[in-house]
Order: structure tokens, then sequence, then C-alpha cells
């Protein structure tokens, strides 16, 4: 995620969740950690909506995602059990070259 300030992403994701998340850059609690921009795992092929995290979140009421950092997807847009995250019936499955990018806390103790 080198070159993306924190400005800027708050720019870009006027959500309040995102915001907080961005905040949480800041805190820096020993047994936590934050994953900011990562891609999710998954078939990109138009039909698929299920992805997984290479971590488990922790706050499931504070987690992000958008597609390709250019459409921040909103809390109703997805669902997130355990590492796995689903995107609801009223998005469409990323296609081509999108990624999902999902912002998100995890233990460190996983």
């Amino acid at each position: 995620m080198a070159g993306i300030t924190k400005r800027l992403l708050k720019r870009m994701f006027k959500d309040h969740r995102m915001s907080l998340l961005i905040d949480w850059i800041s805190i820096g609690i020993d047994h936590t950690s934050y994953k900011f921009g990562e891609v999710l795992t998954g078939t990109v092929d138009g039909n698929n909506k299920t992805f997984t995290s290479e971590k488990t979140p922790i706050d499931i009421d504070n987690v992000a995602l958008s597609i390709s950092y250019a459409y921040p997807l909103q809390p109703t847009d997805f669902t997130v059990d355990g590492n796995t995250w689903t995107l609801s019936e009223n998005v469409g499955a990323p296609v081509d070259n999108e990624k999902l990018i999902a912002f998100y806390k995890y233990s460190k103790l996983e």
C-alpha cells in the first residue's frame, strides 16, 4: 500500500467505519494488528462472491471492503464469517482485473 497516505484513504472512503480503521494506525495495541489494503483470495470470474482473507478479523463491526480501491462497499453489501467474506445479492461479483480490497483488525495471537 506504499504511496497511499492516511489523508488520501480518508478522502477515498468517507464511510465512518473506514475512518475508524484508518485512525487505528496510531493506536499500536501489542496483541493486535491491522490489514490495510489486503487483496482477498478467490476466483474472479463474474460469478464468485466468496473470498477469503489471510487473517480472521476480530472486530466485525469495524471492517471495510472496496472493489479495486475505487468502489467502497457499504456494511450491508457483504458479510464476514471467520476469514470468509461474502458479497450480498445487491453487489455484482468482481470481473476481469477487479480485486476485493479489505481493511480490518486481527489478533497477532491467531
